[in-house]
């Protein structure tokens, strides 16, 4: 009887430390999962920034280019008109007329 205990006692300490080790090594599988899932997303992030960083670079360009068009043809207009800088903000003659001190 004692031999049967002792070998049931010993059954149920080796399976209790396959259980344990088994646990352990799940535990340590979700970590890993848990570690790459984290990784993946760091990247992604990192991607995503890029990205809005140059879109934000090709929307600064764009817009630059917009104001210096719009200065081009603001000057170009002006010369039409016979504006030269530094002739005044009068414009012409009259009141304040192209003599610069408008």
């Amino acid at each position: 009887m004692k031999t049967v205990v002792a070998v049931a006692l010993a059954l149920l300490a080796a399976v209790a430390g396959w259980l344990r080790g088994r646990a352990q090594r799940t535990n340590a599988d979700r970590l890993e999962a848990l570690e790459l899932a984290r990784q993946s997303m760091n990247r992604r992030a990192a991607v995503e920034r890029e990205r809005e960083v140059r879109d934000a670079g090709i929307r600064l360009e764009s817009n630059k280019r917009k104001t210096r068009d719009a200065v081009d043809r603001a000057n170009e207009r002006a010369s039409r008109l016979g504006w030269r800088p530094g002739a005044g903000s009068g414009g012409g003659t009259g009141a304040g007329g192209g003599d610069g001190a408008g």
